[in-house]
């Protein structure tokens, strides 16, 4: 990408309920998707639900980090 082309959005303290669910939900709005460093939804393709399971909860419980990125 180039500077200034994409906006990245970063959450952290996500629940594990509601991680899965919410990282699987924005194929049609966001280009990449990463949960606690792992990327979950590559440029041009679909959330791999999972992935996003397995990054979600675990040891990071009710604290998960997300990543979003939306580019143009």
């Amino acid at each position: 990408s180039n500077a200034g082309d994409a906006l990245v959005l970063t959450s952290g303290a996500i629940p594990a309920f509601a991680c899965t669910e919410l990282g699987t939900s924005l194929n049609q709005v966001a280009s990449v998707v990463s949960i606690n460093g792992t990327q979950i939804k590559a440029n041009g393709a679909d959330a791999n639900p999972v992935t996003a399971g397995t990054s979600c909860g675990g040891a990071n419980g009710d604290n998960n980090a997300m990543a979003i990125t939306f580019a143009k």
